[in-house]
């Protein structure tokens, strides 16, 4: 099949929706398949990412759902989506948010090819959505021929606005680049016990959280570390936030590269997310079990499909520092625990998070998309 994959966030930009498309192309191509990635000209870095990948208009970043997210502007985005579709003769248009602005609800509406939406999103409701229900509902959300959601999470929210049906698939991870073989990072090799955070430095993700909860770990737990791997504008700001004396023990490592964030989650001895909400799955939980490690994470609705808390996981209260300081501490005592859910973890990301069995049923809504377009 000749698969067009259109997302406002790509590489260079990091995040979960940005891994999920790579590694669907990737997973495609390895199928045979011709697998385009349609997105933004970030203006940097794009060249390291410039394989199959073509990009129109330019990128507006703003704040939005308690992150940073990326639209995709310019005047001439329906002409240029139009062109690319004519270059490549796409028999299937993949779509990442359709109902999203500006390039997913252009491209929705300019595709003559069979369209296939994956919905990310989660939080309470939306006023926007409620404004615009009926028109996006007709005219963007009535031309997908499927509609899947990430997780139970994204299908409740988007559901109280758009008509059905839907299906669930969720994001993937790559079980051989996230494995338990991979060697640690040379710097934090053989060192003390390690905490590590992945994420953006958005305010929804937390990380004033982890913070303030590895400031009351840290006379219980003397000689633990701290490791935040993720950037942002909000940066400086966090690490402002570590008091003084603690500073030596809380690493800022901003973005790594992509080849080296494994071996971060390889360093680790515990992984901790705790985010506020509004996370529909947290592909960094996938991450980290495929890698082998427990984790603590917020108890929100996106999270607990993901953690069997006790099993893989320990789910803490959300936004309690206190809480997540005393679930970290009955990791950091327990090594065999840590081994039992790093292993179960792993064993979960085998069998329901691998890429090859996700991009297995995609394939098949894809087949079915196109199936539905030609019955018209």
């Amino acid at each position: 099949m000749k698969i067009g994959i259109l997302s406002q966030t790509y590489y260079p930009i990091k995040g979960g929706i940005a891994e999920h498309v790579h590694a669907t192309a990737t997973e495609l191509r390895k199928r045979g398949h011709e697998a385009t990635i349609i997105t933004a000209n970030f203006n940097r870095g794009d060249e390291e990412w410039s394989d199959g990948v073509e990009r129109i208009g330019r990128d507006l970043t703003l704040p939005f759902n308690g992150a940073f997210v990326n639209i995709t502007i310019g005047a001439r985005l329906a002409a240029d989506f139009r062109r690319l579709e004519k270059k490549y003769n796409f028999d299937v248009l993949h779509i990442h948010n359709p109902p999203d602005p500006v390039l997913p609800i252009v491209a929705t509406l300019n595709a003559k090819a069979p369209i296939v939406g994956t919905f990310h999103t989660y939080k309470p409701s939306s006023l926007a959505y409620k404004i615009m229900q009926r028109p996006l509902d007709h005219r963007v959300i009535q031309k997908l021929r499927v509609r899947i959601a990430v997780s139970e999470a994204a299908k409740s929210f988007f559901s109280k606005y758009f008509t059905g049906p839907w299906e669930i698939l969720p994001n993937g991870v790559n079980i051989e680049r996230f494995h338990p073989s991979n060697a640690p990072m040379p710097h934090l090799a053989g060192g003390p016990p390690t905490i590590l955070f992945v994420g953006r430095m958005d305010p929804r993700k937390g990380v004033n959280i982890m913070l303030d909860a590895f400031t009351r770990l840290a006379k219980d737990a003397p000689d633990a570390r701290l490791v935040v791997v993720g950037g942002g504008i909000l940066i400086h700001h966090y690490k402002r936030y570590v008091p003084l004396d603690l500073r030596p023990r809380v690493q800022f490592m901003n973005y790594v590269s992509w080849q080296d964030l494994p071996r971060y989650y390889a360093s680790a001895d515990i992984c901790c997310f705790p985010a506020y909400g509004r996370e529909s799955f947290g592909i960094v939980l996938a991450e980290a079990m495929a890698a082998g490690k427990p984790m603590v994470a917020s108890d929100i609705v996106g999270y607990r499909a993901v953690i069997d808390d006790g099993k893989n996981g320990l789910l803490a209260k959300t936004a309690d520092a206190a809480d997540f300081a005393r679930k970290l501490k009955i990791l950091l005592d327990d090594k065999d625990l840590r081994r039992n859910m790093g292993e179960h973890g792993r064993h979960k990301a085998e069998t329901h998070y691998a890429w090859p069995a996700i991009v297995d049923k995609l394939e098949g809504y894809y087949r079915q998309a196109i199936s539905a377009h030609r019955e018209g």
